[in-house]
């Protein structure tokens, strides 16, 4: 679609100017003004945006619009646009649609769907959009994946990235090729008895495996985790053993490195802010909270795990920001 060569002007009215002014060609002006716009449209980028994927971050850059402008910030903003610097265009952070007229009626709503319907956010898909109030609705569940499926092939690693947001950083084939596949968030088990080593072994045995089929593992998986005393227990061990289970080593007072410890903190201040009042309910508002982890979070996490990294080195294991 050519959002380069569009009119803002409405054509379906005529422009009634005062006596003083009927020497003013409207034409020759509207077509002053359309020749500049496009102008403006060609020196903008064409594709996403997706540092302006918040809401607040594109309210933020109206701030300094002119007063008598005849679109309010917000309204821009919640329509996908942010302010580019050249004269008082605006741009969408999605589709690249660029209005050069911010004028009262009709709104940057409609004309986004008027000039490009198929932009993805003016459609409701994922483009990324971050609203100022961000309530996020749990997608319907997708049927699973046959789990005889095997990971080892890349190709099939770069298969499970078919729902993978395009507004991330880090690209599929990239993930693919370092041995990574997409899945989202894991099964969550509630432990209701004290942990012991012989409790965290049932656990394994209920969940370890289990898990590993649904995420069409088989066998081929590296096992983490740290050097608790229950983990290194004998019988543990024994039984880690006895699996054939390849265990990833991990030195002792080292630095929590796994982004689910991120996962954790953000679920324990989502539940707690329910207030559960009995058990059940703190166990219905925490697999209720986990279950809507949003996808935006887990990718956050995993576009920044080479800067967690980066950051324990320099620090010399150390504590760091994150």
């Amino acid at each position: 679609m050519d959002l380069i060569n569009i009119s803002e002007f409405d054509s379906s009215h005529d422009l009634l100017l005062p006596p003083f002014m009927s020497h003013i060609d409207v034409d020759k002006s509207v077509h002053r003004h359309e020749e500049r716009h496009r102008k403006i449209r060609e020196q903008l980028p064409r594709q996403p945006n997706y540092s302006m994927r918040s809401e607040l971050k594109r309210l933020k850059t109206h701030w300094a619009q002119d007063p008598l402008s005849g679109c309010s910030p917000k309204e821009l903003a919640s329509a996908g646009f942010y302010k580019t610097g050249l004269e008082n265009s605006c741009q969408c952070f999605c589709c690249g649609l660029v209005l050069c007229r911010l004028s009262i009626s009709p709104t940057p709503l409609e004309r986004h769907k008027k000039f490009n319907p198929s932009c993805a956010f003016i459609q409701g898909k994922d483009a990324g959009n971050i609203p100022i109030y961000d309530i996020r609705v749990q997608p319907k569940e997708i049927d699973p994946i046959d789990v005889k499926v095997s990971m080892e092939n890349e190709q099939t690693r770069l298969q499970s990235f078919t729902c993978w947001p395009v507004y991330a950083s880090i690209k599929p084939c990239e993930l693919a090729e370092t041995g990574f596949f997409f899945t989202g968030t894991g099964k969550m088990v509630k432990i209701d008895v004290k942990m012991d080593g012989a409790k965290y072994r049932t656990i394994l045995e209920e969940n370890l495996l289990e898990s590993a089929k649904d995420l069409r593992l088989g066998q081929k998986f590296v096992f983490q985790q740290e050097n608790d005393p229950k983990h290194k227990a004998k019988s543990t061990m024994e039984w880690v053993t006895n699996k054939r289970i390849q265990e990833l080593e991990w030195p002792s007072q080292s630095p929590v490195l796994n982004p689910i410890e991120n996962l954790w903190k953000e679920l324990k201040t989502a539940v707690h802010k329910r207030s559960p009042s009995n058990l059940t309910e703190l166990e219905l508002f925490a697999k209720e909270v986990w279950a809507r982890i949003s996808v935006f979070r887990c990718t956050k996490l995993i576009e920044t795990y080479h800067k967690r990294l980066a950051a324990v080195i320099e620090e010399k294991g150390g504590a760091t920001k994150y």
